[in-house]
Parts: C-alpha cells; sequence; structure tokens
C-alpha cells in the first residue's frame, strides 16, 4: 500500500509510482491518498498487505481539521497492523520504518518508491540501481537485519546507516584505550629521559643560534638602513654570494637567483660594464683594492648608482682564491651631488652674465671677486685688472665707504643705496648699491643708475605734461582698475585722487548705455584695437557730461597687454549743441513727435530689417474729422490745443516700438514694427477709440478716421503711403469715425 495526506507532492508521486508499477513483477499495489487521518486508519486495518510505502505523510488532519504531529502518525500506522513500512524520507524514519530517501522534489520521490517496491517484493534478491547518481538514502539498520533485507553495493555506498551494531573495536574501546594509555607512559618516560639528555645539549646550540641569529639580524637591519651589502666572490667556483642588501639595491627579492659574476654584470648599465671588468684585472694583475662607482638598472629599469669596494684573497702559491667587498647605493648622494653642482654652475652663469655688478670685498676695501658686468661698469675690460686692488678708489671722498661700514654693521645690510662712482676714468657714475656683511667679507649688487635716472627723467617731463594739460587722462590696469588720473579728470569730475585709485569706470558710468555697449567695448580694447567714441559719463554731484574718449592698450616688453590708457577730451557743449540741432531737425515743434522726414528715414530702417529678417510691417494714416469747422469756429490757437492733445492720445495707446509722426496738418502716421494686419486693424480701432471718448479743450469731442496698410516685399514708402492714404479717403467717404484695411 502506497500512502499519502492528500497533498499534490503525494498525488505527483502516486502517478509516477503507477507508472512504472508494470516493471516489477508478483506486486499488487494499492493507494491511499487521503487528507483526514480516521479514514487513513480504518482503510490500513483493513489492508491485507505486508508492505507499507510511505510517500508524504506529515499533513494528515483530525475530524477537526487539526494538524497531527508527525511522531504521532507514524506511532498509529505501526499500531495498525504488522507491516513492512518503508519511507521515502528520512524525516519520517523511527524505529520500525525500514528507511528512506532524502527528496528534493517529484523524480526522486518517485525513484525511492519504485525501489522500496523491488526491495521489498525480493528482499534477499539482487537488486539494480534505478538511478546510480542519486544518493543520500538512510536506512534504519537494525529493521533491515529483522526483515533479512541485503541491500545492493551501489545502495550502500551512497547510504547513511542508523542504528549500527558495534563493532568489535567499540565493544572493547576501553581496554584498548587502556593499553594505549600504558604503552603511551612507557614511551613517555624513555623519551622523558632521552630528552633530558638532549634539552640540556639542545639549549646551549640554540643559544649560541639565538646570538648568531640576532647578530644577522642586526647587520641585516644595519645593512637596510645604509643601503649597504656585502659580497663574497668563489674565483675558482665562479659563484658570488651577496646579502639580501645587496639584491634590495639591485630591486630583487632577497636570495631571488643564485647570483654569478656575469649575472651581476648583466645588471650592470651597459656603458659601464668595461669599467668593472677594467677595474677586476687590475686587482688579479696589479694586486690593487678594487674599487669603483658605476651605475645598475633595476628589473624595473631605474637607475641606481653604487660605490664598489673589495680586496683580493690568495693562496700560499699566489693563486686568486676569492674577492671579498661591500656594495654602497650612493644614488641619493650622487644625485645631491650633481644638483648641487648644477645650482653652482646656475649660479655662476648667472652672476658672470648678470646685467648688474656683482662684488666681494674685506672690510678693508681689498676686492676679493668682482663679475663681468660691474668691471665693464667701471670701464675696464676685465675683472683681472680689479681684483686685488682697494674699492676706495671709487668713492669720490673715502669717508663716504666709511659711513656706509658704519651703517652696515647697525643694520646689517644695505637696500637700494644710492650714491656716485668713480669710473676709470674719474667720470661720476651714478650707481644704486644693496650690500650685506658676514663676518669681514662684504658681499653686494652694484645698479649703473644712468639709463635708470634718464627715464626719471623722462617720466618727470611726461608726468608734468599730462598734469597740466586739459585733457582728462585715466590709466587702469588690465581689470579696468584705476592705477592714475591727472589733476584735470579731479578737478573736473569732483573726485579727490584716494576716492578713484583701486577703483573701476563704473563710478562715473552715466546708466545711458546697456551692458551689450560695455561688452562691445571691452572686445575692442582686449583685442588690442584703439577704442574711440564720444561717450557720455556722469560727475561726482551726478551731472552729466559728455567727453570724446580714447582708450589705447598698454603693452609690456613681449606685446602682452598689461593695461589701458584713457585720454578724454569735454564735448559737452558740443555734444548738447549737435543734439538740439538735430532735435529741431527731426522733430515737430508743435506736438514733439518726429517730423516728416525722420518718419521717412525710420522708415527705411524697419523696411530694411522686415525684408532681411521676412517680419510684418503695417503702417496706420489718421485724419482728424471736421478739423477745419474746429479752426472756423474756435481759432487756430485752439487748434493747435487739439493737436497737441491727439498726440498725447495716441502715444499713450500705441507701444514703445510702434513710431508715430505729425505727417502735416491733421494727419499723422503710425509705423508698427513687426506686425500683422490683423493686429494693427485692432491697434487702429483701440486708437479711433481712445480718441473718441477723450476730453479736448474748449471743444469737448472730435473723432478720427483710420486708414490700414501692410507692407509688401519691396514696397517704397510712396507705395505704402498711398494705399494707407487711399483707405483714410474711403474711411471718410463712408461716414468718417471708423477704420479702413488695405487687403
Amino acid at each position: 500500500l502506497i500512502l499519502g495526506d492528500g497533498s499534490v507532492t503525494a498525488h505527483a508521486i502516486h502517478h509516477e509510482v503507477q507508472r512504472d508499477i508494470a516493471a516489477i513483477e508478483r506486486v499488487n499495489v494499492r493507494y491511499v491518498n487521503e487528507q483526514k487521518f480516521d479514514i487513513v486508519l480504518e482503510k490500513l486495518r483493513s489492508f491485507k498487505g505486508k508492505t507499507i510505502v510511505l510517500t508524504t505523510v506529515g499533513g494528515f488532519l483530525t475530524r477537526d481539521g487539526n494538524l497531527i504531529p508527525l511522531d504521532e502518525v507514524i506511532n498509529q500506522i505501526k499500531g495498525a497492523g504488522s507491516f513492512v513500512i518503508f519511507s521515502l524520507e528520512d524525516t519520517y524514519i523511527q524505529s520500525g520504518v525500514i528507511g528512506g530517501y532524502a527528496v528534493n522534489g517529484i523524480s526522486e520521490g518517485s525513484e525511492a518508491a519504485k525501489l522500496a517496491l523491488q526491495i521489498l517484493s525480493t528482499p534477499n534478491a539482487h537488486i539494480p540501481v534505478i538511478n546510480k547518481n542519486t544518493n543520500g538514502w538512510i536506512f534504519d539498520s537494525e529493521v533491515l537485519e529483522a526483515q533479512k533485507i541485503n541491500l545492493p553495493k551501489e545502495i550502500k555506498a551512497q547510504s547513511i546507516f542508523l542504528n549500527l551494531p558495534e563493532t568489535f573495536f567499540q565493544k572493547y574501546q576501553e581496554l584498548f584505550i587502556l593499553l594505549l594509555y600504558g604503552l603511551s607512559a612507557t614511551v613517555i618516560i624513555g623519551s622523558l629521559s632521552y630528552g633530558w639528555l638532549m634539552y640540556r645539549s639542545r639549549k646551549i646550540i640554540l643559544q649560541r643560534e639565538k646570538s648568531l641569529s640576532s647578530l644577522s639580524e642586526s647587520l641585516n637591519r644595519a645593512q637596510r638602513i645604509a643601503h649597504l651589502g656585502n659580497w663574497e666572490w668563489d674565483i675558482q667556483a665562479n659563484v658570488l654570494w651577496w646579502s639580501d642588501e645587496i639584491y634590495r639595491i639591485f630591486g630583487l627579492e632577497p636570495q631571488q637567483f643564485q647570483a654569478t659574476y656575469e649575472g651581476f654584470l648583466e645588471r650592470v648599465y651597459p656603458e659601464d660594464r668595461n669599467l668593472i671588468q677594467v677595474a677586476v684585472m687590475n686587482v688579479f694583475n696589479d694586486n690593487t683594492d678594487y674599487c669603483v662607482a658605476h651605475r645598475i638598472v633595476k628589473q624595473d629599469g631605474t637607475i641606481r648608482y653604487v660605490s664598489e669596494e673589495g680586496n683580493l684573497v690568495r693562496d700560499d702559491l699566489g693563486n686568486p682564491l676569492k674577492m671579498i667587498g661591500i656594495v654602497h647605493d650612493i644614488t641619493d648622494e650622487y644625485e645631491k651631488e650633481e644638483a648641487l653642482k648644477l645650482s653652482e654652475k646656475k649660479y655662476k652663469d648667472l652672476v658672470e652674465h648678470a646685467m648688474i655688478g656683482v662684488y666681494r670685498t674685506n672690510l678693508s676695501g681689498t676686492i676679493l671677486y668682482i663679475n663681468q658686468a660691474l668691471a665693464e661698469m667701471l670701464s675696464y675690460d676685465s675683472p683681472d685688472e680689479l681684483i686685488g686692488k682697494n674699492c676706495l678708489m671709487f668713492y669720490p671722498e673715502p669717508e663716504q665707504r666709511a659711513i656706509m661700514i658704519q651703517k652696515l654693521f647697525k643694520e646689517e645690510s644695505i637696500n637700494n643705496y644710492e650714491m656716485e662712482f668713480l669710473d676709470k676714468h674719474s667720470v661720476y657714475l651714478p650707481v644704486m648699491i644693496s650690500v650685506t656683511i658676514d663676518g669681514d667679507i662684504l658681499s653686494g649688487m652694484i645698479i649703473d643708475m644712468r639709463e635708470i635716472k634718464k627715464s626719471r627723467e623722462e617720466i618727470e617731463k611726461f608726468s608734468k605734461i599730462v598734469e597740466q594739460i586739459d585733457d582728462l587722462v585715466v590709466i587702469t590696469d588690465k581689470a579696468g582698475k584705476i592705477t592714475y588720473v591727472n589733476q584735470a579728470f579731479l578737478d573736473y569730475t569732483g573726485y579727490v585722487k584716494d576716492e578713484v585709485l583701486g577703483k573701476t569706470h563704473r563710478m562715473i558710468k552715466s546708466e545711458m548705455y546697456d551692458q551689450e555697449y560695455y561688452q562691445q567695448l571691452w572686445k575692442v580694447i582686449l583685442n588690442g584695437e584703439i577704442f574711440r567714441k564720444t561717450i557720455a559719463n556722469k560727475k561726482k554731484n551726478g551731472e552729466l557730461f559728455y567727453e570724446k574718449k580714447t582708450i589705447t592698450p598698454l603693452r609690456d616688453d613681449k606685446n602682452d597687454i598689461v593695461g589701458f590708457i584713457s585720454t578724454g577730451k569735454d564735448v559737452t557743449q558740443e555734444t548738447l549743441l549737435y543734439q538740439e540741432i538735430e532735435r529741431i531737425a527731426t522733430i515737430d515743434k508743435l506736438t514733439g513727435l518726429y517730423n516728416r522726414h525722420k518718419f521717412e528715414e525710420l522708415f527705411a530702417l524697419e523696411a530694411e530689417r522686415s525684408q532681411r529678417f521676412s517680419l510684418p510691417l503695417s503702417m496706420i494714416m489718421i485724419d482728424i474729422d471736421h478739423f477745419k469747422s474746429v479752426n472756423d469756429t474756435y481759432g487756430h490757437d485752439i487748434g493747435d490745443e487739439v493737436l497737441k492733445h491727439l498726440a498725447i492720445t495716441v502715444q499713450e495707446n500705441i507701444r514703445k516700438i510702434d513710431i508715430f509722426a505729425r505727417w502735416g496738418g491733421e494727419e499723422f502716421l503710425v509705423l508698427c514694427p513687426g506686425t500683422d494686419l490683423e493686429y494693427t486693424q485692432k491697434l487702429a480701432e483701440k486708437l479711433r477709440r481712445a480718441v473718441e471718448h477723450a476730453s479736448f479743450p474748449k471743444i469737448g469731442h472730435v473723432t478720427i478716421s483710420l486708414g490700414v496698410s501692410m507692407f509688401k516685399k519691396k514696397d517704397t514708402f510712396s507705395e505704402l503711403f498711398k494705399r494707407a492714404d487711399d483707405r483714410l479717403y474711403y474711411a471718410k467717404e463712408h461716414g468718417r469715425n471708423q477704420v479702413s484695411i488695405s487687403t
């Protein structure tokens, strides 16, 4: 009977087993797969067979639906009859259950069930292995013996057995242990006796070895600190022994390879190998000591410098036996020495080729050193003419040097001290001296001040000119910070010097220009070009002034821009006069609007922009209705007031970009950039309503008629104007106070 708890796994195993039943002879199988355990027990009690195979039995329930513990399930199955019980899972194995298989899935469980049926149907036969790759079988050996079941060797080799019978050794384990203890005691006593004898001698050896090891470690540590290793070369056997430090010097692990003379030469810098070989031959032939400095190449390719010393040991017949020596890594010392040599050479070159004079004297004035520059400065051909001479011959008055020495003792150094020397021809030479004292030696530098004095005079002359001219002069660094202003700038702007130095031109900006204007200005001067333009600035009191400004880049000897010089001439009156003339020429005197001439000029610009960027452009023409009757009834003065009031009303209702002009009489024009016909019609209607609802002096209300036209590609002003004028005429003819559009 194959028994399950009604679970999915139990069902699956039943189906798998049922498919393989036909392969087993003389076996009748009954299947019970039920979750209610009381029903299962009734079927077990009525079962007449001898074998129960358990699949999954952990899910049985009582009548009330409670889970029955596994131990209780197994005990009740055993008590239901005299059965041979075979489990397919190791968790079900208890006393009286043959054994099973630790299943991981349905296929393994069904295979275990097949094997169980074969074993139980023919318990004494040789049973074939179902699957040689399966493992994890578990059997209770006592139950197997009671049932007289012999497992196949293949199964035994893959099984775990419970309740195994005791072996001979397990039965007599205590006796064996006692015998082992006795034998061990005998051996220990003998060993202790022998060990005591060995201990005394070994202790002496260990002490000596420890002392020798400590000495070796100290030597090794000392060699590592000093970067110094020792070597020994057995010449006859050609065996070279290196200490650990030599391996480290050569960039190798200690004792990495068996050193030989040839192997050593391979690690020497190629150009230095001949040097080594010559040195060794000199030792053999001339009986001299071995001493050589050379380069080596480490495994990573880096070059190190080493110094080697050694001596030759010969036998009684004078034949070479061995050489003993040391290797010292002198790379750090070598590099420091080379750096020092290079520094000294640079210093010497610097001093010898310097444009300034360099000298050393003792306290009494004897010249110990003088460079070529100072010799030439004093009109001598060579420093050799002056070495050993007394420097007092260069002082116009001997007490001048005594005063300088007293000051030097007091302050220890003198910097940039200006005085005059006499050269070889007794010509006065202006110089600047800087000198220090160290013991009784004076060291210093002398600068020829002739050219500098000339430059100073030129600068003073230029400075006087700049200070006296009426133009505004400002000098800045490359970032725009003011480093100099002349008096004219201060007088004109109202600032004092401390208020402007270190500041920028922002302090006099008039706010009349946008950021783009100043960005363009900087772009010009940073490109090295000269900026020229009339620009409006602001005085300290806020008053605007106009200056004709020129900003020129200042360059150094390398032609790099280092600053800027700005010169400006006050052109305020000229600029204001020009602006007034321009205003009169372009503005309608009565209304303050653009006149006809200015309007046509602005139209040309907008028309060109419209065509270039494909932007719409529209025009509105305005005429006051019945304006003649206003003049006839109220007079021309009131008529003029109406025109001015109309101009204000329209201006309040158009955009800033729209261009508004008086065309003549009571006619006005509005040019609308970037505006199509639809929007322009709305704007015209807005203006019509604004005028209609406006209150005019004396007369109350007036109305206007408006004609609208759209700019067409390649239109002339006359063509656009005519279409607007035609629509205006149409509006007047059809009742006035309306907008007419040219389609």
